[in-house]
């Protein structure tokens, strides 16, 4: 019996079930945190992508501020990894 890596599986069964509607979402999603770092993802989720703006949920001010702040660079890495497909990121703060 062969073993593949897990991941690669499961990133390929959430792409199907998105659809070509919601691809670049969960493309957007699975690569959030290598892209911001753990502690970022850890209080922010990518909720939404409609004409090219990605849309981030935020659990607090401080860290809307902190992801605006460092804005420009995680718009360059993600344009890096997903072909220049964002044209802005708008961070907001999620209700719980």
């Amino acid at each position: 019996m062969s073993w593949q890596n897990a991941g690669r599986g499961v990133k390929s069964l959430l792409l199907k079930i998105a659809g070509d509607r919601y691809k670049d979402l969960v493309l957007f999603a699975l690569s959030w945190e290598r892209v911001v770092g753990s502690t970022m993802a850890e209080r922010s989720s990518v909720e939404r992508f409609h004409n090219h703006i990605l849309y981030v949920g935020v659990t607090n001010s401080v860290w809307l501020q902190e992801l605006s702040l460092n804005k420009p660079l995680i718009l360059e890495r993600l344009n890096r990894e997903h072909r220049g497909k964002i044209k802005d990121i708008v961070y907001y703060i999620k209700s719980s």
